[in-house]
C-alpha cells in the first residue's frame, strides 16, 4: 500500500489537468472569460442565399455560420447531386487561377465539384465540368479566363449510404488554400456593412477522469452470426461463420482520440486472414466500407494477453472488426477486451477505470473577456495576454472587468489630414486609462483610430470610444461595444454558485477539467505526494532496564505510546507523557502471571485468592475510587408528580416549563370550551354566510382582481358595446366575420368599429345616435371651422401673397411682350425642333460654317504618335513593373501608336539587370533601347526614375543623360575643402611618426613613454606628441583571484538540505568545519542490502 500526504498544487490552461490527484474537493478554481468574433480578411469569394434543399432522400442545409450541414440516405437507384446555388446565383469570376478548397468530417464517396454553365436559364443550359474535391483532394486549383458565362457548384452522394455531417466550402483567388472564412463582401470584417458579433464564453465546465470510455455503454453487433457481450470489466466479441462488427457511439466524435486495451484471443478455428482483428471508427456502425474505417489490424491475433492502442479522428462509432478465413459455416474467432480506455489526444497513457463526467454552467448571460498587449490577468497557452471578468470560488467573489454595452456613435466633422469622418461615443463611465483595447461589432481594434486608421480604440482620458472608417458617412450609428473597466467591480458568489463549487471533487488518479469555450482555468487541488516506500531491514531496541534501574529512574516520564520494558520481570508499562514510571500500571501479564490465575480460577473452593491477587495489582489511584463507590454513590428518587420547585434531577423542569404555557381547558372560544375540536359558523363569527353571495338580496361576489364580476352589474354599468352592425342595421355583431351577435338590449350604446359610429335598439333595428358632426367654428367639426373662418377673412382682406399664391402663373410673355390665350384659355409656343427651322439673324452656326469651340476635331490627328480627336486628354507616361531580370520591358500607354517620332515617358519600379534590353508598347513589337547609338548597360535604367524616349524609326532613343544615382548630392564634409576637383584637409599636418619609447624594461615605480596624437572635432591629425606614464609602486597587499590562498576574501556557508538537515556553518579556508545532522528524511533513506537499521529506544 502506498503511503501519501495530499500538498495543495495550482495548474492553469483549458484544460487543466490533475495528476496523482486523491478523492478530495478543490480546493480552489478561478474561471477566466474571453469573448471571441469571427473576424474575415474578405478573401471568400463564394456566397450562396440558399438555406435549404432536398432531393432522393437527401436534405442540403445553410448552416447559420455559412457551412453546410448534408444528411439522410439517398434513394435513388445510383448517385445524385444538389446544388450549392439557385440558378438565379451563378456567379462569374475575372480571368485568373484561384483554389478552391473544403473542411469538415467528409465521408467516403461524397464529393463537391464546380462547374462552368452556358446558356444560362435556358431549354439548352449546358453545364461543363471543371473540377471536384473530396476526402482525400481537398483542394483544387482552378485557372479561368474570363470568358465563362457563369459559375456554379454541387455535391455528389452515394446512394443507399447514410450520411450526416458538416462541411464548409472556401473560393479564395491565388494557388493557396487559405482557412475558410464566411462570406464579407471582399472586405475585412468586422465592419459597418458587415457586423459580428461578440460573442462571450458561458463558462461551461466539465469534469472528468482522463477515460471517458464508459463501461456501461451499450455495444451494437451486426455480421454473419456474430455476437458482443458487455460486462463493467470485459467485452467478449465472436465472429461466427464470416465477419462481426461491434461498436459502440463515440463521444468524441470529430476529435482526435486514442483507443487502447488489452486483449486476448481466447477461440478460434480459422486459420490467420487479413484484417482478423482490427479497430474501427465508422460513421454508422456498420461494416468497414474502406481502409479509412481500419485504425489498426493484425491478420494473426494474440492468444496471450496483448496491450495495444491507436489514434485517429473519430467518426460516429468506435468498435472491433473481426474476420474469419472464409466467410463458411463453423468458423469461429473470439476476442476478449479488457482494460479498454478511450482519451483525448495522440497519446495512449497508463489505464485508468471509467470515473464519470459532470457538467456546469457558471455564466449564462456571459464571461467577457478582451486580448491585450500588456497587463492581462491571464495568460493562456500561447502567451496571450487577457483582461477578463474571473470567477474566484477560492474567495466567493466574481470580478468584474469588462462592461459590454450598446452605444451611439456620433459624426464629428471631417479631418484636414485623412479623408471621412470621425465618429465618437462619448460619456462612457468608469473607462481604463491604461488600455485603449476594446471590441466592437462594426470594427476591429485599431490604436491609431483617432488618427486616421481604420478601425475602434477606447480614450479612458476622455472617456469616449473612436471609431473610424473612411466611407462611413452616417450619423448615429448604433454598435455594441466591450471595453476594459478602470476599477474592477466585485460581487459575492450567490449561494447555488458556490454549492456547485463546492461539489466539485477530484478523482482518484487523473483528473480533468476543460471548458468547450476555450476560457482560461486555474485550479488548486489536493496532489498525492508520496512518502516513504523503501523496506529497510531494521531491528528496533525499546526503552528497557533492570527493576533495580526503573527503581532508581521511577521518576522518569515515557513519551506518550512509548514501551518502558523491565528486563527481569519481562513486564511493560506504557508511557503516557505525563505520569511518572512508577506511577504507571503494567499493561500485561507475565505468562507465569496468566497461568497462575488459570490455575487458581480452576479450583473448587473461593477464588477468593485470585480477587486478593487481582486487587493487589491495583493501582493506588484505582483503589481509592473503588473504595469511594459507597458512600459516594449516587441513589436515583423519582418525583411522584410534576413540580416546579422540585431540583431533583430526574425532575424534568423544561417540561413543566413547557406544559405552564399551554392553554387550560377552562378557555372558551366564542363561548365554546376547549375541550373538544370547536366548529365556528358564521353566526359565531358574525360573517355572512356562503350561500349569500352572488344571489339575490345577498352579496355581490369579487373576481380575482377584487372587483365585483360584471355578471352581478346591472346592465346600465357596463352598457357600450364594441362591433359590427350588419348592413341591414337588424343585427349587432361581436366579430368582423359577422359570425357571434349580441343580444339587443335597449339603453345600451353601441359603437361601430368601422365607421366609429354609435347606434341604439330601437326595438327593431340599430340606428344611428349622432353622425359625430360638430357645427360652428370650433376644431371638431369635419373640417376645423375655426380654420376656415380664418381662412374666409384673410381672403377678404388686402394681403401680401402667400407661398401658394407664388406659385399662380398670373401671364405669359414672350420677348417682354404679352400672349394673350386663346378662346380655350391656351398659349400655344412653337419651338423650333431643327436648325433649318432657326433663322440665321441671330448668329447661330449653320451647316458649313467654322464653330469657334467643338468637342471632337472631325479627323482624328496623333500627337507624339498618340491618338487624339479632342474629346479625352492624351498621356504618354505610363508605369513598367517588368522583373529586373527580364530583357523584353513591356508597358501600356492609351492610345499609341508607333510611329516615326512617337513618344513614351515611362517610370520603371525595379532596377533592369538584363542586357540589352527592350521596350514595347501595348504591344507594338520589342524595340531595341539605345542611347547615344548603342545598347544601354544593365542597371541603367533604375527604380522609381523617370526616362523619357522616341521612336525613329528602328529604335527607342534614350533622351537626356543617364544618371543611375538616386538623386544624391554630394557636398565637401566638415573639415575638408574643395579645391578645383579636390576635396583637402582643413588642417594640414607635416608628415611624419608619433614615437614613444622604442623598447624598456619595465619595473615597480619605473616610466615609460607613449605616442600621443591631437586631432579636431572632424576627427583630422591636428599634432603627434608623446605621454610619460609611470608604473605603479611595489604592493604591499594584494587583491583579486589568486592561484593559491590560505584564507578566502568572503566566507562561504555550507549546509545539507533534502534527505538530511544540517544547519549552516562558515567556511573561510584557514579551519576544517563539522557540519551537525539535525533530522533525517526516512522518505529517502536507503542502507546497503547487507546492512541494518538499528532503531535504540533505550534512554
Amino acid at each position: 500500500m502506498d503511503l501519501f500526504k495530499l500538498e495543495n498544487t495550482s495548474v492553469s490552461g483549458n484544460p487543466v489537468v490533475l495528476e496523482d490527484c486523491g478523492k478530495a474537493p478543490l480546493q480552489g478554481l478561478t474561471v477566466y472569460g474571453k469573448s471571441t468574433q469571427v473576424t474575415t480578411t474578405g478573401a471568400q469569394l463564394f456566397v450562396s442565399k440558399k438555406s435549404q434543399e432536398s432531393n432522393v432522400g437527401m436534405t442540403l442545409t445553410q448552416k447559420d455560420d455559412g457551412g453546410w450541414h448534408l444528411e439522410g440516405t439517398c434513394t435513388a437507384d445510383n448517385s445524385r447531386n444538389i446544388r450549392l446555388l439557385e440558378p438565379t446565383e451563378y456567379f462569374t469570376l475575372p480571368s485568373g487561377d484561384y483554389t478552391l478548397s473544403f473542411t469538415g468530417a467528409i465521408p467516403d464517396s461524397v464529393t463537391l465539384n464546380i462547374a462552368k454553365v452556358a446558356n444560362v436559364h435556358k431549354q439548352n443550359e449546358h453545364w461543363t465540368y471543371l473540377g471536384g474535391i473530396n476526402k482525400n483532394k481537398r483542394n483544387l486549383a482552378i485557372s479561368l479566363d474570363g470568358t465563362e458565362e457563369a459559375l456554379s457548384m454541387y455535391v455528389i452522394f452515394p446512394t443507399q449510404v447514410a450520411l450526416s455531417f458538416d462541411f464548409y466550402v472556401m473560393l479564395n483567388a491565388g494557388d493557396t488554400v487559405l482557412p475558410w472564412e464566411p462570406y464579407t463582401g471582399g472586405k475585412s470584417s468586422p465592419s459597418p456593412e458587415y457586423p459580428q458579433e461578440i460573442v462571450s464564453a458561458l463558462g461551461n465546465l466539465t469534469v472528468r477522469g482522463k477515460n471517458i470510455y464508459d463501461s456501461s455503454i451499450q455495444w451494437g453487433a451486426n455480421g454473419w452470426g456474430g455476437t458482443v457481450r458487455n460486462t463493467q470489466s470485459k467485452v467478449t466479441v465472436a465472429a461466427k461463420s464470416g465477419w462481426v462488427n461491434a461498436s459502440f457511439l463515440s463521444p468524441a466524435k470529430g476529435e482526435t482520440v486514442t483507443f487502447s486495451c488489452t486483449y486476448k484471443q481466447t477461440e478460434t478455428t480459422s486459420k490467420d486472414t487479413d484484417e482478423a482483428f482490427c479497430i474501427i471508427t465508422t460513421p454508422n456502425g456498420q461494416y468497414p466500407k474502406s481502409n479509412n474505417n481500419i485504425v489498426y489490424k493484425t491478420l494473426s491475433p494474440n492468444t496471450n494477453e496483448t496491450t495495444i492502442s491507436a489514434t485517429f479522428i473519430s467518426d460516429a462509432y468506435i468498435g472491433i472488426f473481426l474476420r474469419v478465413d472464409t466467410e463458411g459455416i463453423g468458423l469461429t474467432r473470439t476476442v476478449e477486451l479488457t482494460n479498454i480506455q478511450l482519451e483525448y489526444g495522440s497519446k495512449a497513457t497508463s489505464y485508468e477505470p471509467y470515473k464519470g463526467s459532470t457538467s456546469y454552467t457558471l455564466a449564462p448571460n456571459g464571461l467577457p473577456g478582451i486580448p491585450v498587449n500588456s497587463g492581462g490577468n491571464y495568460i493562456d497557452s500561447s502567451g496571450q495576454q487577457w483582461i477578463c471578468d474571473e470567477f474566484d470560488f477560492e474567495r466567493g467573489v466574481y470580478r468584474q472587468r469588462i462592461k459590454h454595452v450598446n452605444v451611439i456613435f456620433y459624426k464629428t466633422a471631417s479631418s484636414s489630414t485623412h479623408s471621412g469622418y470621425k465618429h465618437v461615443a462619448t460619456n462612457i463611465q468608469n473607462m481604463s486609462k491604461e488600455h485603449t483595447e476594446c471590441l466592437c461589432n462594426i470594427a476591429t481594434y485599431s490604436k491609431n483610430a483617432a488618427n486616421g486608421a481604420e478601425g475602434v480604440r477606447a480614450s479612458g482620458k476622455f472617456n469616449t470610444i473612436v471609431l473610424y472608417y473612411e466611407n462611413l458617412t452616417n450619423d448615429n450609428v448604433s454598435a455594441d461595444v466591450a471595453y476594459i473597466l478602470s476599477n474592477p467591480i466585485e460581487t459575492p458568489l450567490t449561494q447555488s454558485q458556490i454549492e456547485t463549487y463546492k461539489s466539485l471533487h477530484t478523482y482518484d488518479g487523473i483528473t480533468i477539467i476543460e471548458s468547450p469555450d476555450s476560457v482560461g482555468l486555474s485550479a488548486v487541488y489536493g496532489r498525492k505526494i508520496y512518502m516513504a516506500n523503501t523496506t529497510l531491514k531494521t531491528r528496533i531496541i525499546l526503552n528497557n532496564k533492570t527493576t533495580d534501574e526503573w527503581a532508581q529512574n521511577g521518576s522518569f516520564v515515557g513519551l506518550k505510546g512509548e514501551f518502558l520494558v523491565d528486563t527481569v520481570t519481562r513486564k511493560i508499562k506504557i508511557g503516557d507523557g505525563a505520569t511518572a514510571y512508577t506511577d504507571l500500571a503494567y499493561a500485561n501479564l507475565t505468562p507465569e502471571e496468566v497461568q497462575e490465575l488459570i490455575k487458581n480460577a480452576s479450583h473448587s473452593h473461593s477464588n477468593k485468592s485470585v480477587l486478593d491477587a487481582t486487587t493487589a495489582s491495583f493501582t493506588t489511584a484505582l483503589l481509592e475510587k473503588l473504595n469511594g463507590i459507597a458512600s459516594g454513590a449516587n441513589k436515583t428518587i423519582v418525583d411522584n408528580a410534576l413540580s416546579s420547585t422540585s431540583t431533583n434531577p430526574v425532575q424534568n423542569k423544561v417540561v413543566n416549563s413547557a406544559l405552564g404555557g399551554k392553554v387550560p381547558t377552562s378557555r372558551k372560544v366564542n363561548g365554546k370550551a376547549l375541550t373538544s375540536d370547536i366548529t365556528l359558523s358564521a353566526n359565531d363569527v358574525k360573517a355572512i354566510p356562503v350561500s349569500q353571495k352572488g344571489v339575490a338580496n345577498g352579496v355581490a361576489s369579487l373576481g380575482d382582481d377584487g372587483k365585483v364580476i360584471s355578471a352581478q352589474l346591472p346592465s346600465f354599468v357596463d352598457d357600450v358595446l364594441e362591433g359590427y352592425v350588419s348592413d341591414d342595421s337588424a343585427t349587432f355583431y361581436k366579430d368582423s366575420k359577422k359570425s357571434s351577435a349580441y343580444t339587443a338590449e335597449a339603453g345600451k350604446i353601441y359603437v361601430d368599429l368601422t365607421n366609429n359610429k354609435t347606434y341604439r335598439w330601437s326595438g327593431s333595428k340599430y340606428i344611428v345616435i349622432s353622425e359625430t358632426l360638430a357645427l360652428g367654428t370650433t376644431a371638431s367639426t369635419a373640417f376645423p371651422g375655426d380654420k376656415g373662418h380664418a381662412a374666409y377673412t384673410h381672403s377678404q382682406s388686402a394681403h401680401a401673397p402667400s407661398n401658394a399664391e407664388k406659385n399662380i402663373i398670373v401671364g405669359i410673355q414672350k420677348n417682354g411682350a404679352d400672349v394673350a390665350p386663346d378662346e380655350n384659355r391656351k398659349v400655344n409656343i412653337t419651338v423650333p425642333t431643327k436648325t433649318s427651322d432657326i433663322t440665321n439673324d441671330s448668329g447661330f452656326i449653320t451647316s458649313g460654317a467654322t464653330t469657334a469651340k467643338a468637342k471632337q476635331l472631325e479627323t482624328p490627328r496623333k500627337i507624339d504618335g498618340v491618338g487624339f480627336n479632342g474629346t479625352t486628354d492624351i498621356t504618354h507616361f505610363a508605369t513598367c513593373a517588368t522583373a529586373a531580370a527580364t530583357q523584353a520591358k513591356t508597358v501600356s500607354v492609351t492610345g499609341f501608336n508607333l510611329v516615326t517620332g512617337a513618344r513614351v515617358t515611362i517610370k520603371f519600379t525595379v532596377t533592369n539587370t538584363a542586357a540589352n534590353p527592350t521596350l514595347n508598347v501595348n504591344g507594338t513589337g520589342a524595340k531595341a533601347i539605345k542611347y547615344r547609338g548603342a545598347a544601354i548597360n544593365t542597371g541603367y535604367l533604375a527604380a522609381n526614375r523617370v526616362y523619357e524616349f522616341v521612336y525613329d524609326g528602328t529604335d527607342y532613343l534614350f533622351m537626356g543623360d543617364i544618371n543611375t544615382d538616386s538623386n544624391t548630392t554630394y557636398t565637401a564634409g566638415s573639415g575638408l575643402t574643395l579645391s578645383g576637383t579636390q576635396f583637402k584637409h582643413k588642417n594640414a599636418v607635416t608628415a611624419g611618426t608619433a614615437k614613444g619609447d622604442d623598447s624598456k624594461t619595465l619595473g615597480f615605480g619605473g616610466t615609460f613613454k607613449v605616442p600621443s596624437v591631437s586631432y579636431d572635432t572632424e576627427g583630422h591629425i591636428t599634432g603627434a606628441s608623446s605621454t610619460t606614464m609611470t608604473m605603479p609602486a611595489a604592493p604591499t597587499s594584494v587583491s583579486g583571484n589568486a592561484g593559491s590562498a590560505t584564507k578566502l576574501q568572503n566566507a562561504r556557508n555550507f549546509s545539507i538540505t533534502g534527505g538530511a538537515t544540517a544547519a549552516a556553518v562558515s567556511f573561510n579556508g584557514t579551519s576544517d568545519v563539522a557540519l551537525n545532522v539535525t533530522s533525517v528524511n526516512a522518505a529517502k533513506l536507503t542502507i546497503a542490502e547487507s546492512d541494518t537499521l538499528i532503531l535504540d529506544g533505550s534512554v
